[in-house]
């Protein structure tokens, strides 16, 4: 697979579960409720200014989050006369997201260990065997 295609399969992930996590895990932070393109910014904020995922991606998410009982929402409107739809952390969703983020960090050590150390303890393993293997049959020789 081409960097191109790896690129957009990542940005395809991120589009799921793993935007639900952030959405979620950003709204439980901030222990308020906030609309769409409030929640856009805040994240691009603190990404250093840049949003590894197209904003219009975020809406089917806290959608579907919604959908699951984890968040609630209500449309208020702003000053300018457009309707805006806050979106904030139900109980069910304060309570799922401990388990989200547990599970993420499983995932990502185990993710990280394959990337970072290959197939470093098999080979270890396997070293170790033909060393033992090989002093046998020194010893072997040897008498």
């Amino acid at each position: 697979m081409d960097a191109g295609k790896a690129n957009k399969s990542l940005q395809k992930q991120l589009n799921g579960g793993a935007s639900s996590l952030v959405l979620l895990s950003l709204l439980h932070q901030q222990k308020r409720q906030m609309y769409g393109y409030e929640i856009a910014k805040e994240l691009e904020r603190r990404n250093g200014g840049t949003l590894p995922m197209n904003p219009g991606a975020l809406y089917p998410v806290l959608r579907s989050l919604e959908k699951q009982g984890l968040l609630s929402s209500h449309s208020e409107l702003s000053d300018e006369g457009r309707a805006r739809k806050y979106y904030k952390v139900t109980k069910a969703g304060g309570e799922t997201i401990g388990h989200w983020e547990t599970a993420w960090r499983d995932t990502q050590k185990f993710i990280n260990t394959i990337l970072e150390h290959g197939d470093d303890n098999a080979s270890r393993k396997r070293n170790s065997a033909v060393s033992r293997k090989t002093s046998k049959g020194t010893a072997k020789r040897a008498t």
